[in-house]
């Protein structure tokens, strides 16, 4: 096979399978890694929206007892723990049996519940499958500083790819929004676009909590990480 046809085959693979260049992209980012390490270590723990396992499989090497969500089959089979501690279900469908000290979100996940009914689910669930005690962490990239996010140079499967990322909050006033992650490849672009709600304040969260008897108990800034690539993160944590 010649340099071209190879190069020619990596193309289409990435363009068959484009989740490959999102599971490249979001490896990237590492700022929050230590925060949710400190907060579920010695703690069992349970990741919702846990992806392709970017934080789940370093809690898991740091010892963490966890348990995932995962909406799709394909993404959970790269979490580095047993099928029993992994569950490929829709968070607004399941209640697991067990309780849990420590429950999150990361990655502005949780957003992507756009749907007041999802959201009013989605909290009573998580209510109970927390313990009495314990506290949930939900990550927020507010749209105030969405501007500040970076473009990356990524290279996947050998092939060398731009990322872009861009936005539409044309229905902003109506807690709603677009998320396009852009990905160039030799002139040609793969775009994954994704709706999100919109949380201005706390008050548009409240509301949610209140029926599950969740409340707001704080808000870590940034992942306390004074180095952070792209300001405007909040964990909201909340607790009974």
């Amino acid at each position: 096979m010649s340099g071209t046809e190879g190069e020619s085959n990596k193309m289409q693979d990435l363009y068959k399978d484009s989740w490959r260049l999102y599971k490249e992209h979001t490896e990237n980012f590492i700022d929050d890694l230590d925060y949710y390490l400190n907060f579920c270590s010695g703690k069992k723990s349970l990741e919702l929206f846990a992806g392709f396992g970017r934080i789940s499989n370093k809690l898991v090497n740091e010892g963490v007892d966890l348990e995932t969500i995962e909406l799709s089959s394909a993404f959970s089979e790269f979490i580095n723990l047993p099928a029993s501690k992994k569950h490929v279900v829709d968070v607004v469908d399941v209640v697991l049996p067990n309780r849990f000290d420590r429950i999150f979100a990361a990655y502005n996940s949780f957003c992507l519940l756009t749907e007041d009914h999802q959201l009013a689910t989605f909290f009573l669930n998580v209510a109970q499958m927390l313990s009495d005690d314990g506290l949930v962490s939900l990550s927020y990239y507010h749209p105030d500083l969405w501007e500040e996010s970076l473009p990356l140079k990524l290279k996947v499967n050998g092939v060398d790819v731009g990322y872009e990322p861009s936005f539409d909050l044309s229905k902003r006033s109506e807690k709603k929004a677009i998320w396009r992650d852009v990905y160039s490849l030799q002139g040609k672009s793969i775009k994954h676009e994704y709706p999100v709600r919109i949380f201005e304040n706390d008050n548009d969260l409240i509301k949610f909590l209140e029926p599950a008897k969740l409340r707001i108990i704080d808000k870590v800034v940034d992942f306390n990480n004074p180095e952070v690539s792209e300001p405007g993160w909040i964990d909201f944590i909340l607790s009974f």
